[in-house]
């Protein structure tokens, strides 16, 4: 079901003088209440909800894994908070509990029909020791393997890693200057044709291509499998033995569909444009 902004409605308060603010808020109603219908009409599982009050391991979807001793994770009221700091060697994270209760209403990460990750998130503390490494990671490993992404979070900036074959393999992509640690942040990542688009608090962050990291070697690099072919693999935590974090988390969750709806932004975008140049032309010719 395709979504449009009922456009009659706009393009007559337009004509008929309603002020820009007035017309810029019920753009914003418009959009939340129709990102709300939308999320409603498909199934969208939660994988961690921190206002139950209980860790990810208690609700099905996903579950801690410490690899390392000196990993922990600490539950809040209405978060937990992964910590891997005590040094850069420890490495812990929240996975998919494949074969758990819930695994058979496990989604599909398909580019080709588009869908959402979003997750609350504020990176308490990050250190690392290269430039290409990140105490926080969100990775996601599409339906098809080569249509994957993975972003590295430091306490001031967002990055993706690159795909392809050695040198470049697991070096610093696309990046962006922000603040991840100030407060928890609603991070959308939609994903859709061959691209991903990364937004904080409903701003565009992030932006690129997708990338295939099937070239990554697990006996090189120690571990028992690569998680970069497993289709419809999800990981968000510290996976390398380069970098630490203390990270807070909230929610975590799948949204079949892309959001935010484009489509609103950019009539209403429009529409608020318009209603300003016409606004300023008749405080002109009044004067």
């Amino acid at each position: 079901m395709r979504w449009s902004a009922p456009r009659s409605g706009l393009v007559f308060a337009a004509k008929k003088g309603v002020s820009v603010r007035k017309l810029a808020s019920a753009c914003v109603a418009l959009a939340a209440s129709m990102a709300v219908g939308a999320h409603s009409l498909f199934a969208a599982p939660v994988f961690y909800d921190g206002t139950l009050g209980t860790l990810a391991d208690d609700q099905g979807w996903i579950g801690f894994i410490p690899f390392t001793s000196g990993a922990s994770q600490t539950l809040h009221p209405t978060s937990l908070t992964m910590n891997t700091s005590s040094s850069l060697g420890e490495v812990a994270g929240l996975f998919r509990n494949a074969g758990g209760p819930l695994d058979a209403g496990w989604p599909s990460f398909n580019a080709a029909s588009g869908y959402t990750l979003r997750f609350d998130v504020r990176i308490d503390a990050e250190s690392h020791a290269s430039v290409n490494r990140a105490g926080f990671s969100v990775l996601i490993v599409g339906a098809t393997p080569s249509e994957s992404i993975e972003l590295g979070f430091w306490t001031d900036r967002i990055w993706a890693q690159n795909g392809g074959a050695s040198p470049t393999l697991f070096t610093q992509g696309e990046g962006v200057a922000f603040n991840t640690a100030a407060a928890i942040v609603r991070y959308d990542l939609a994903v859709s044709a061959g691209s991903y688009s990364l937004y904080g608090n409903g701003a565009l962050v992030l932006s690129g291509a997708l990338r295939d990291y099937s070239l990554f070697d697990p006996v090189a690099s120690g571990v028992p499998f690569s998680p970069y072919i497993v289709p419809n693999f999800l990981f968000l935590g510290d996976n390398t033995r380069s970098a630490s974090a203390t990270t807070t988390v909230s929610r975590v969750e799948f949204i079949p569909q892309v959001v935010p709806t484009p489509g609103v932004a950019v009539v209403c975008g429009g529409m608020v444009a318009i209603a300003g140049r016409r606004r300023r032309g008749s405080v002109v010719r009044a004067g």
